[in-house]
């Protein structure tokens, strides 16, 4: 009867070692994430800790290869917009490129799950959750688009900041692309006035 048990120890510690754990495991930030995160902490910077080479110099704006690329990313650069009084920057990541609308449905419900909630602190000042409501993609549409802002608790310094998922049909291709901008104004907010 003995051996019976410290075979049957054995056994069951042997077999610990090859059958995965049925633990409740904690949800983790995943790589993308972390890397949304880090962005997201620049912008009070306007991403400055992140502007590489020139890509492109348009009129209107200014294209920067990002020293950061987001994981999982194809892509990732910074923009400038030029504005009186100071300029305007955002950060884009392409994410997927497909032609297949249910993969990039799939991926951009994905993404929106890790977007949505998604906490943030910055220095020991802001802390803050994005919340946004999600838009199911529509393969008529052609584009979809789900905002996230800093829920109340952030502050003042962050009110205007937008992250955007979107998904569009670009060249035959669907692309899901994660913008982080500032949004210049609020539609019932009076814009500058010009006089001559």
């Amino acid at each position: 009867m003995r051996k019976q048990k410290h075979f049957l120890i054995f056994f069951v510690f042997f077999l610990s070692f090859f059958i995965p754990s049925a633990q409740l495991k904690l949800p983790i930030n995943s790589g993308f994430q972390s890397d949304v995160e880090t962005i997201i902490k620049d912008y009070p910077n306007s991403f400055q800790h992140y502007i590489g080479e020139e890509l492109v110099a348009n009129p209107q704006s200014t294209d920067y290869l990002s020293m950061l690329q987001v994981n999982g990313s194809e892509e990732c650069h910074i923009t400038k917009y030029p504005a009186k009084g100071r300029s305007r920057y955002s950060f884009q990541a392409v994410m997927l490129t497909t032609d297949d609308f249910e993969t990039a449905k799939s991926s951009f419900h994905n993404f929106y799950k890790q977007l949505n909630n998604l906490s943030v602190h910055i220095g020991s000042g802001w802390s803050f959750q994005l919340q946004g409501a999600y838009e199911t993609p529509s393969e008529e549409k052609k584009f979809t688009s789900s905002i996230f802002s800093a829920d109340p608790a952030g502050g003042e310094g962050i009110k205007q900041l937008r992250v955007e998922l979107l998904m569009e049909y670009v060249l035959m291709e669907w692309k899901i692309k994660v913008l982080v901008y500032e949004k210049e104004r609020e539609d019932d907010e009076p814009g500058e006035i010009k006089t001559n």
